[in-house]
């Protein structure tokens, strides 16, 4: 016997960890659900369908080059234990687990060849109550399985939405507007702020100096202010250049109206030459 098995199987004789679907004791070191469980997850099928359920719901509203959820979720089934876990209760491994699952799904299909795995943002707020973003959890385990590298960088939340839960579906879309934004727009409304700070202290110093008499410590600090400003816009054409023609795999946890991933995707296809793929945990 393995001495990792066996140092399982002795603290599992005192803290024994259950299946959080059915309820049985799991006697395998790493497992979350049983392979019991496992196995009976009403799957949906839908990633080799370029027409299946949850890619209609963005038809003639967001151009996605695909979208696809692992399993079917239904309120009051056995399996919503899991989601509630892992976006309530801290349990991030059950997000690696769902996330490596979802990877080994869309592996072989275009999904799998994205450059970039993009989770969709919580806003900081509620990131920082909850400890952490059950999206990025989940992304996490499927770049484990696909190698498509994560990235938190890309967009932001600006705005924290009220819950979507009890929202119509055009109520869910209004909720969702001017959400999101491109990280190089954030960069770039800084980047304009600082030039009207730059302005503004341009004509503060200039009053002053007028009355001094000192033009020429003027003209040095508006010149050092210019190359600060020219190099702060280089740079940002550099990162929203190097984002061009790229493709992303927007990841979330549930999909419902699509709302929040149509949100999403559009702040995305900003980028030029931009292509988003979608896959969930979970539709509804």
């Amino acid at each position: 016997m393995h001495i990792k098995q066996w140092i399982h199987d002795i603290v599992g004789l005192f803290f024994p960890v259950y299946c959080p679907v059915c309820g049985i004791p799991l006697y395998v070191p790493g497992e979350v659900i049983c392979l019991i469980c496992e196995l009976k997850m009403p799957r949906t099928g839908y990633t080799g369908d370029p027409d299946n359920p949850v890619a209609q719901l963005f038809w003639g509203r967001v151009r996605l080059e695909g979208a696809t959820s692992l399993f079917r979720f239904e309120k009051g089934s056995k399996y919503q234990p899991l989601l509630h876990l892992l976006k309530y209760k801290g349990q991030k491994r059950i997000g690696i687990f769902l996330g490596r699952m979802l990877g080994a799904e869309i592996r072989s299909h275009p999904f799998g060849h994205a450059d970039y795995i993009v989770p969709v943002p919580l806003h900081k707020k509620r990131q920082k109550k909850r400890g952490y973003n059950q999206s990025e959890v989940i992304g996490a385990g499927v770049s484990r399985v696909t190698g498509i590298p994560v990235n938190t960088k890309i967009i932001r939340r600006d705005r924290d939405t009220d819950s979507q839960t009890e929202k119509s579906r055009f109520e869910r879309w209004e909720n969702m507007e001017h959400v999101f934004t491109l990280q190089e727009d954030a960069a770039l409304q800084e980047n304009t702020a600082l030039q009207k700070d730059a302005a503004l202290q341009e004509d503060e110093a200039l009053q002053k100096d007028a009355a001094l008499h000192e033009d020429e410590a003027l003209q040095k600090d508006a010149a050092l202010q210019e190359d600060v400003t020219l190099q702060k816009d280089v740079a940002l054409q550099k990162d929203t250049a190097s984002l061009c023609g790229c493709s992303f795999l927007l990841v979330d946890d549930v999909v419902t109206t699509g709302s929040t991933l149509e949100a999403c995707a559009e702040t995305l296809l900003k980028i030029a030459g931009a292509k988003v793929y979608v896959a969930t945990v979970a539709c509804a």
